[in-house]
């Protein structure tokens, strides 16, 4: 052995253990792929059984759900027919007895035409006097009217006066509701204070009429700060009142500039309501009617708004007054018109 060895150089005994260390390794990796492959196979094996069981299952689970299904239909087919065989019999049975009834009602007034005798006596009627004229009842019953309403005047016209009040009162709601900043103005100032506040408010409308500040209140390029500078330059807001300069440049923020001009008219009537300026004009169809009225408006209204009292005898009797969009008709003709009305209502 040792002859044999030696016999060989040391280089070729390195190739021949490499080669026998490769020829191992190469078995080594044939035996564990061939296991590999063998584990590989049978995990889908095992996967494709249990696909294949859960697929059966599912399918018999479809199979009952449909079974259900054609069982509930058949019932609910079968109680449809029994449903519709129970209406044809219950109608059949209605016009069977309505049939009946018809047959007994043509029965029994056959009898009672055919045998019932037949009258030969006539009985003479007595003429029948006219009476008076249509006409002549409606003036009497509108004289009538006439007549209890001038005895009432006084009640009517201060019934007139508190619907005046009652109405002026839900103007002055109206009107400041849309824009509830109104309200706000009238409890931070009284007195002077308010006074100045509308004063400048009302400059500022004036020049907007004119169209001196329209355009600017209009122009997109300018922020609410900007504009509020264009303008104090050209009317002196600032110094006129600086509250209301804040509330103009509040209105510029939240308001367009048909807004603008609603909350100074709308302003401007709930203002007229609080402190009772603007004028009432009151119409009535006599001087001795207008007498009585400027009494009551003395003793309700003192110093309180600016009263006009006309007269016009085509009224015939009764009061209107009017105050801004506000008519409040007790004319004779008015109520008689209501009175007539609630009759035929009744």
């Amino acid at each position: 052995m040792e002859s044999i060895l030696s016999g060989i150089d040391l280089n070729t005994l390195k190739i021949i253990i490499l080669i026998t260390i490769s020829i191992g390794l190469f078995c080594f990796v044939l035996i564990m792929f061939d296991s590999f492959g063998n584990w590989i196979s049978n995990f889908f094996k095992s996967m494709n059984t249990t696909e294949i069981v859960d697929m059966e299952k599912l399918n018999i689970t479809n199979q009952q759900l449909e079974d259900i299904n054609a069982t509930n239909n058949r019932k609910i087919e079968l109680m449809n027919r029994e449903k519709l065989q129970l209406q044809t019999e219950y109608m059949e049975d209605i016009r069977a007895q309505r049939l009946n009834l018809e047959r007994n009602y043509f029965a029994t007034l056959d009898t009672q035409v055919y045998e019932k005798p037949i009258e030969t006596h006539c009985e003479v009627v007595p003429p029948i006097s006219s009476g008076p004229n249509p006409e002549g009842i409606v003036k009497l019953i509108f004289n009538d009217m006439i007549q209890d309403f001038v005895k009432n005047q006084d009640v009517i016209f201060r019934r007139a006066f508190e619907d005046l009040g009652n109405e002026i009162e839900t103007f002055e709601v109206r009107n400041a509701l849309p824009y509830l900043v109104i309200l706000r103005i009238f409890k931070l100032y009284q007195g002077d204070a308010l006074e100045s506040f509308k004063a400048a408010f009302e400059v500022f409308n004036t020049n907007v009429e004119d169209g001196t500040l329209r355009q600017i209140l209009r122009d997109r390029m300018l922020n609410a700060e900007e504009k509020l500078y264009v303008i104090d330059k050209k009317i002196d807001v600032v110094n006129r009142n600086r509250d209301f300069a804040e509330f103009l440049l509040y209105m510029i923020k939240n308001y367009n500039f048909r807004e603008m001009m609603k909350l100074h008219d709308n302003f401007i009537k709930v203002y007229n309501v609080r402190n009772h300026s603007g004028t009432v004009e009151v119409t009535v169809a006599s001087d001795k009617s207008a007498l009585s009225a400027q009494a009551l408006i003395n003793e309700l209204y003192p110093n309180s708004y600016k009263w006009h009292v006309v007269t016009n005898e085509a009224l015939v009797g009764g009061i209107q007054l009017r105050y801004e969009s506000i008519f409040v008709d007790y004319s004779y003709q008015e109520m008689a018109l209501k009175y007539t009305q609630n009759g035929s209502e009744e």
